[in-house]
């Protein structure tokens, strides 16, 4: 392999199924590649891969993880001989057990044991069946990759995420185009660049079309602090907030010590020593990104000097698992900003009033929280019960009820927790009296949902793209009925993003504006770069860093704490 997360693994060079070039040049399936790079600072112990076919992953993880074991499951004959042939070109004989027939027998026998895994699961379409909890309980404490074909059965996702919400947490990946930045050879740039065209014809993975996986992280490992598993798989808080305004402590007498120590109490993480290794075959810009990440959650923010109020409401939601990212993203607000906007957070029900008090006290103005109940509650008494029910069965759907009960009654900027300012958005926005027209970014995917579009909005489906990161408003989102419908129409998804993007970007297309080009960065072609674009000196007030893109949040947020704007 001459690239890839993989790389330097020995390769037979033929495929079971599909093609063999993309694995030989380290761009196959390289959408997973964030969630395999940033998943191998984990001492995995067993790592299971179904579907295992000539041994990609298997021999590929055997690699990455060197001290895990490794049970690969295939049913085909051809697929064993190659499995076994790429096993020994690799010198793993001694960790590499290959067994044929995969059911829930052998599955749950495979992964019992107490041992931290991986699942890997490429399985044409049994996925439903073998991703099952009540039936492979050993499934609860594993992280999990799984291929939807939905080709095969247009319901396997809804059945795979119904099985899994409960017990983990799951981000969806789709397939991409690929681009430059993804190849590794050759070496001379400008060769690469001359035969990039025949470079993404040799990728083909000859696919019957679109693809995508589920990367499951399980709830076990998210040490989530009193909070309560409810069966459907929602979590509630564990006690009612008597209040939902924080008031944060300042003046004389104040310990600003207390937020210090509540900061590194709540964020701070173990320094994954394996970051370190030089030849782990992780990508660099990633490495970084993660040391980065350990060094910010360790460097608590002090109580920061009150600024004139603004005359917005600044809005956004987040969960525990990213109280660190929402701290930086407000620090570089706070710092690019000459007056303050009020602030809401929208709380998804895994964390409590008192807790985030402590950890954000360092805020110098109060913070709203509005919990759950309460926004639905909001979208119930603004007459849209449709909405109220999307807000309590889905997080897109509270982010959507949330905005639009919000800005009925003050003008409100919506921003995503994975934003960080370099300028001060006042400077583009304008004035909040005239947000009348719904506003949101560009960018240059189209992230929406086909059959929602088609049916409400042809025009979202053609560029510019809208993204939902930052949404500006002050009144109606849409007209009343359209917003019903749609709402209604994804209720049945409720994890599917693509849903509340499509009903933005559908207000956008009907009756609204798209934002200035430099307000936001919404791109990706520097994700695995060791250099990274700065966003500030090429003239942008801000980066929407998509969950690809963490990783360099956190390398953004760290240069942003060693300069002062």
């Amino acid at each position: 392999m001459v690239g890839g997360p993989f790389k330097g693994m020995r390769y037979d060079g033929k495929a079971v199924c599909g093609a063999a070039l993309p694995k030989a040049m380290g761009v196959y399936e390289c959408e997973l590649a964030p969630f395999l790079l940033k998943w191998s600072a984990i001492p995995f112990q067993h790592i299971i891969n179904i579907g295992a076919g000539e041994g990609y992953y298997a021999v590929g993880c055997a690699r990455l993880w060197p001290r895990a074991t490794i049970t690969a499951f295939e049913t085909g004959e051809e697929g064993r001989t190659l499995l076994v042939r790429n096993v020994e070109l690799n010198g793993l004989q001694s960790r590499v057990r290959i067994m044929g027939h995969c059911g829930q027998e052998q599955f749950q026998a495979a992964i019992s044991g107490g041992q931290h895994a991986l699942v890997i699961a490429d399985v044409e379409g049994a996925e439903g069946h073998l991703l099952d909890p009540d039936n492979v309980p050993g499934l609860v404490d594993a992280h999990i990759i799984v291929e939807i074909h939905d080709f095969v059965d247009d319901r396997l996702g809804k059945t795979v995420l119904s099985q899994l919400k409960s017990s983990h947490s799951i981000e969806e990946v789709r397939t991409q185009t690929r681009r430059f930045s993804d190849f590794h050879e050759p070496r001379a740039l400008w060769l690469r660049l001359w035969l990039l065209p025949y470079l993404k014809q040799y990728a083909d993975e000859l696919r019957p079309g679109p693809m995508r996986w589920f990367c499951c992280t399980p709830v076990t490992v998210r040490h989530l602090l009193n909070v309560e598993t409810c069966s459907h798989g929602d979590v509630r808080r564990s006690a009612r907030i008597a209040s939902n305004k924080i008031n944060v402590p300042q003046g004389r007498g104040y310990n600003s010590q207390l937020t210090l120590s509540a900061q590194q109490k709540a964020l701070a993480r173990r320094f994954a020593f394996g970051l370190l290794r030089p030849f782990s075959g992780m990508n660099v810009s990633v490495r970084l990104g993660e040391i980065a990440r350990s060094i910010l959650s360790r460097w608590p923010v002090p109580p920061q000097s009150p600024k004139p109020t603004a005359n917005f409401r600044y809005l956004t939601l987040c969960g525990r698992d990213n109280w660190l990212m929402l701290r930086e993203s407000l620090l570089s607000l706070y710092r690019s900003s000459s007056s303050l906007p009020e602030l809401t957070v929208v709380c998804d029900g895994s964390w409590t009033s008192e807790e985030f008090t402590a950890v954000f006290a360092w805020w110098p103005a109060p913070i709203t929280v509005s919990q759950r109940d309460e926004v639905s509650q909001a979208a119930s008494s603004a007459g849209f019960p449709e909405l109220a029910k999307y807000a309590r069965e889905s997080p897109y759907g509270l982010k959507l009820s949330a905005i639009v009960t919000q800005a009925i009654e003050q003008p409100v900027l919506f921003v995503d927790a994975d934003i960080l300012w370099f300028r001060d958005p006042m400077l583009v926005l304008g004035d909040p009296a005239f947000w009348g027209k719904p506003r949101a970014l560009r960018e240059s995917n189209c992230h929406q949902s086909r059959d929602m579009a088609l049916h409400y909005c042809v025009q979202v489906l053609e560029p510019p793209f809208v993204n939902s990161g930052i949404v500006a408003l002050h009144g109606e989102l849409m007209a009343p009925d359209l917003l019903r419908n749609m709402v209604q129409e994804a209720l049945p998804q409720p994890e599917d993003s693509r849903c509340e993007q499509t009903i933005v970007a559908t207000a956008v297309k009907l009756g609204g504006q798209l934002f200035p080009d430099k307000l936001c960065l919404v791109g990706f072609d520097d994700a695995y770069r060791f250099r990274s674009r700065d966003a500030r000196n090429e003239g942008y007030y801000s980066r929407h860093y998509v969950n690809w893109m963490r990783h360099m949040l956190y390398r953004d947020a760290l240069k942003l704490r060693f300069k002062r704007f």
